[in-house]
């Protein structure tokens, strides 16, 4: 995010809008790996390793998060396209 301040959104309006997903992605990847750590290493139990079993369910929990996220989005996004459409259609 720190290259959006460089960038003058007027002066490079698509180098300024690939930075800011970038960087919402690289927030997002952040928030999702953070999630998937805190659900499956944080049983309460201390030991000294992680075992496979572990670094599996990691995996899995991660690519569920990171599905479901994005299914979210498209839910998201497809019902403001339809609301868009509907209510500039009104005019």
């Amino acid at each position: 995010m720190a290259a959006l301040t460089i960038v003058k959104e007027k002066d490079y309006p698509k180098l300024n809008a690939i930075l800011f997903g970038e960087g919402i992605v690289n927030d997002a990847v952040s928030i999702l790996i953070f999630e998937t750590i805190v659900n499956v290493f944080s049983k309460g139990t201390k030991h000294e390793g992680i075992s496979g079993g572990e670094l599996g369910m990691a995996l899995v929990h991660f690519i569920y998060l990171s599905f479901a996220s994005i299914g979210i989005g498209i839910l998201f996004g497809i019902t403001s396209a339809i609301v868009t459409k509907r209510v500039s259609t009104l005019k």
